[in-house]
């Protein structure tokens, strides 16, 4: 196996995406490079979405992420949608790259022995060498999956980057261009003259990201009469988005920030705490946007007039505006 010290060995791929990946390209910034037994199975989906969950800290200090498995095309296209996984899989069907690391070989599961991938991580330093290792028999400690981008994170002593001040109630809306779930394209600037219900929620598909968005579908009718328009947004994927509506029936746009650009452009991406583990994420906050393209109302956040109520959100917008039936 790769040792702490030695240079990475260099080769080539493609990503899930079919892009070209050289590892010897990537030198001048540092590498996460994580191999993992197979998609979407509950260890590799842990570990994945605890880097996905902490991955600003990652590009805010110019790391990159890459997982590495033996996957077809088709598998990590998936496992990246379902888990709307913000970094690239590498492609390694016939377990090329994992040999060349040493992290291919037997195991053994329920008393079956088998080959396949060590769950291993290699941290690669600007200048191409290994600089540290999780898993296998090299590694300094094992891989906890649901804690590996704190692991990581800690390792090479990143900080969690916090955008202070929130926008407030009297400050024009950010202007910001970027596309629905259904791919139409979207500028805030072209909604002048109408009000704009613009609210920020943190993932598709949670308990009470769910409750918010039915109580607003439930009201949508309502809000369509009285010249409202409403959009949601957040980090998730197209195909999350899409789900998402679909499953439950949601009548109203989904708006696309995978980077998360609008929601620090509104000053709504911070740390915040979950079951003791510090995270960077969307805070659930919603804008209430005059014709004028100032922002009159909040839920949520520091600046918010109360703190939004999932289950009955939609009332809160509409009795802020007197526009109850």
């Amino acid at each position: 196996m790769v040792k702490v010290g030695e240079v990475a060995p260099d080769f080539e791929t493609t990503t899930e995406s079919g892009e070209k990946f050289r590892l010897s390209a990537m030198r001048g910034k540092r590498l996460m490079l994580y191999f993992y037994p197979k998609d979407d199975t509950p260890g590799c989906t842990a570990e994945a979405c605890s880097i996905r969950d902490s991955y600003a800290a990652f590009k805010s200090n110019n790391a990159l992420v890459f997982g590495v498995s033996g996957g077809q095309v088709s598998s990590h296209k998936g496992f990246k949608a379902k888990y709307s996984l913000p970094f690239p899989l590498l492609m390694d069907e016939e377990y090329r790259i994992a040999k060349l690391y040493g992290v291919y070989g037997p195991k053994k599961l329920y008393g079956k022995d088998y080959m396949g991938i060590e769950r291993t991580t290699f941290l690669i330093n600007q200048q191409g060498k290994v600089e540290g290792i999780f898993g296998g028999p090299e590694g300094a400690e094992k891989v906890d999956t649901k804690e590996h981008a704190q692991q990581v994170i800690k390792f090479w002593g990143f900080k969690l980057q916090e955008i202070v001040d929130m926008l407030a109630i009297g400050d024009k809306a950010p202007d910001f261009q970027t596309t629905t779930d259904s791919g139409e394209s979207f500028r805030l600037s072209d909604k002048r003259g109408k009000k704009i219900v613009l609210y920020f929620y943190p993932a598709d598909d949670t308990p009470g990201c769910t409750a918010e968005a039915c109580s607003i579908r439930d009201s949508y009718d309502t809000f369509l009469q009285k010249g409202v328009d409403v959009y949601g947004i957040s980090g998730g994927s197209r195909e999350s988005h899409e789900r998402f509506k679909q499953k439950h029936r949601l009548n109203f746009p989904l708006l696309m920030d995978e980077d998360h650009a609008i929601a620090k452009l509104f000053r709504v991406y911070k740390p915040t705490k979950i079951l003791g583990k510090e995270l960077l994420g969307v805070q659930r906050v919603t804008f209430l946007i005059d014709g004028e393209g100032k922002i009159e109302g909040i839920y949520g956040g520091s600046e918010g007039l109360d703190k939004v109520k999932t289950r009955e959100h939609a009332d809160q917008i509409l009795n802020f505006w007197g526009l109850k039936l």
